[in-house]
């Protein structure tokens, strides 16, 4: 199990989707039966999926604090299905957030299906990208958390981890949220966009934080208190 490497993965494995571990044993049971009746075996590779995460502590627009996780999927990495002259992905995502202090307090959930249509041909290429959001509302304090993305279509997926620290942001003194590096801040024309902040603004992240050298870089965060 990778929880031999992380010993958040187990945990984080187990809460996302339970069958996660069971088909590791069984993958094993399998790699040493086939083993130990020949010489000459090698298990499959393990392609996992693989793709950026970037988690920014907002203030929430109905109260509280808040957590915007922004990700981005590889156009090289998932299936992309033709529907005419169009395109079609459906891939489904699964979020839990942990108190560190307490990794079996979760905090948060999210899990979706989505399916991205376009009337165009979706490019495929290095350095295409497709951006998702999910936002989860957490007090201050320290967190981990877990990703999981699916691709619907082919079944292959990618779990990725990482650690948020959140802080009061919700208060009477002066409070800045976290830092977005984006390709895009401009004046929002659908204010129930995802990437939408207070109905006014739309961020579109670059969750790499990977940018080429003639790329603009944009700098988008929120001062509370003011």
């Amino acid at each position: 199990s990778g929880g031999n490497l992380d010993p958040h993965y187990d945990r984080v494995a187990m809460g996302l989707d339970v069958q996660i571990l069971q088909e590791e044993e069984a993958r094993l049971a399998q790699d040493i039966a086939v083993g130990t009746r020949t010489q000459t075996y090698e298990p499959e590779p393990v392609d996992p999926l693989l793709y950026p995460v970037y988690a920014v502590p907002f203030k929430s627009p109905s109260g509280g604090t808040e957590v915007a996780f922004y990700y981005a999927l590889p156009t090289t990495g998932i299936t992309i299905l033709p529907r005419g002259s169009g395109s079609e992905i459906d891939y489904r995502y699964q979020l839990m957030v942990m108190s560190t202090e307490n990794p079996d307090d979760v905090r948060g959930r999210a899990d979706e299906e989505v399916r991205i249509a376009t009337p165009q041909q979706i490019p495929q290429g290095p350095g295409v990208m497709l951006p998702g959001i999910e936002r989860v509302g957490v007090d201050p304090g320290q967190y981990h958390y877990g990703l999981k993305v699916t691709d619907l279509n082919s079944g292959r997926f990618g779990i990725m981890q990482g650690s948020v620290s959140v802080s009061e942001l919700d208060g009477l003194g002066l409070a800045m949220s976290g830092v977005v590096l984006a390709t895009r801040v401009e004046p929002a024309v659908d204010p129930s966009n995802p990437f939408v902040r207070w109905g006014q603004t739309k961020v579109l992240a670059l969750p790499s934080r990977l940018f080429k050298k003639e790329q603009p870089i944009y700098v988008y965060y929120e001062l509370y208190g003011l």
